[in-house]
């Protein structure tokens, strides 16, 4: 597949951003590592991207929570939740911008292992245990960010595989 990617010496056919995304232990980090060697030997400005919450400020805030003995924070009431997703909205807009254009705009392309798809699942079950947060307008914007022509690549194994 790697070999589809890269079709001449050049490197204008690459994506911006490639990112993979799956379950815990599936494999995306050694990817990640073979897709950056490769890349890198073929003479590719490559930078690794990683964005998953929490983010910056919404980081903070559950860290103070848990120094209470939450492993998140209490999020019961809407206020509570829609609190969280500003918290979180505008910590992913910031790393986005530092961490995703302005490699770009400095002629990176990037290998990203968890980006904004897992922010976005992330928040939705693990923070607001409410599924339908990733079809919310909040999503759809989130999902704006990603560069345009980017490939995101989800890794999948059994479970048996992943023990």
């Amino acid at each position: 597949m790697i070999s589809l990617l890269y079709l001449r010496d050049e490197d204008k056919y690459l994506p911006p951003l490639i990112s993979l995304c799956g379950v815990d232990g599936v494999g995306k980090t050694t990817q990640v590592k073979l897709l950056t060697e490769y890349f890198t030997s073929k003479g590719v400005k490559v930078k690794f991207v990683w964005v998953r919450n929490p983010h910056a400020i919404a980081f903070i805030v559950w860290k103070i929570f848990s120094k209470f003995g939450f492993k998140r924070p209490p999020l019961k009431r809407t206020l509570d939740k829609k609190i969280w997703i500003i918290l979180e909205f505008t910590s992913i807009l910031f790393k986005v911008i530092i961490g995703t254009y302005l490699p770009l705009v400095l002629g990176y392309k990037l290998i990203g292992e968890r980006h904004i798809v897992d922010s976005i699942v992330s928040i939705a079950h693990y923070f607001l245990r409410d599924p339908s947060f990733i079809k919310s307008a909040t999503a759809r914007i989130l999902l704006k960010l990603i560069p345009n022509n980017s490939l995101i690549i989800y890794l999948d194994a059994m479970e048996e595989e992943i023990v």
